[in-house]
């Protein structure tokens, strides 16, 4: 499913700042990455501007990442196009809800 959705050149900005492609999130997944005891999402709105869509959300989720803990909450814009009859998402990026 993931590799219908993920275009070919998305840009993945992680909550680290560390950016990656379709090839290291497909094969984060395959290796089994993220582990997620948990995952939440909401307050999420999609807007769809002709043949592009912004989807804004929150989510809230326990886990590790390649071991390191990744649990919290967060923001994520995703950026999708509608390409050839389907769409597809070009971009994407997660930002961490610091509590202050």
């Amino acid at each position: 499913t993931m590799n219908r959705i993920l275009a070919q050149d998305v840009v993945d900005t992680r909550s680290t700042g560390r950016v990656q492609g379709k090839a290291e999130d497909l094969a984060d997944l395959k290796s089994g990455e993220p582990k997620l005891d948990s995952s939440s999402v909401n307050a999420m709105k999609v807007r769809v501007y002709g043949s592009m869509a912004v989807v804004n959300g929150h989510y809230v989720q326990k886990g590790t990442y390649k071991g390191k803990d990744i649990s919290g909450e967060g923001r994520f814009t995703d950026v999708f196009v509608s390409r050839q009859g389907r769409w597809e998402c070009v971009s994407t990026q997660e930002t961490p809800v610091v509590k202050q």
